[in-house]
C-alpha cells in the first residue's frame, strides 16, 4: 500500500508547497497536522487537498454497473480535471494574505476547511501521535 505521494509545487515567499495524497481523509488530516507540526520551524507549508470527484480517462475501462455508477456520478458531481486541478493551485497559492492559515489544512472547495470535533479533541490528538509513533515513512523530503 502506497503510504503517501508528496510533491513539491512551488515556491511561495521562501515557503514550499507540500500536498500530501493518497490517504483516508481522517489519515490525511492527521498525518498532514502531525507533519506540519514537525516542520514548524522550517519554511515549509504543508496540507492536503481534496480536489472532488474529477471527470478523467481513468475510468474508461470499466464495465458493467461500476462503469453506470461512474457516469451518473460524472453526470451529478463531478469537475473536470481543470476544475479539480485548481484546488491543488490554491493550495499553494491562494492563501498568499494569510499563509499561516494553511499550515496543516485540509484545504476543499478552494478554501481551508476547520477541522471536525475528532480531529481537535483529547482522542483525536492522541491518535494523531499514534499515527506519528507508528509510521514508517516511506517519503524521504528534501532537506530545507
Amino acid at each position: 500500500m502506497r503510504i503517501a505521494s508528496v510533491s513539491v509545487l512551488s515556491r511561495l515567499h521562501g515557503y514550499s508547497c507540500v500536498l500530501i495524497l493518497s490517504f483516508p481523509l481522517v489519515l490525511n488530516v492527521f498525518f498532514t497536522r502531525g507533519l506540519n507540526e514537525r516542520l514548524r520551524d522550517k519554511p515549509l507549508i504543508v496540507n492536503s487537498v481534496n480536489p472532488g470527484y474529477c471527470i478523467s480517462s481513468l475510468r474508461n475501462n470499466m464495465g458493467g454497473v461500476r462503469a453506470w455508477a461512474a457516469w451518473l456520478l460524472e453526470k451529478a458531481v463531478a469537475r473536470t480535471s481543470e476544475e479539480g486541478s485548481r484546488q491543488l493551485i490554491w493550495a499553494c497559492l491562494g492563501g498568499k494574505d494569510n499563509v499561516e492559515e494553511l499550515h496543516g489544512a485540509y484545504i476543499s472547495g478552494l478554501h481551508v476547511t476547520e477541522p471536525s470535533n475528532y480531529v481537535i479533541s483529547e482522542e483525536g490528538k492522541r491518535a494523531q501521535t499514534n499515527l506519528w509513533v507508528n509510521i514508517q515513512l516511506p517519503v524521504i523530503l528534501p532537506h530545507f
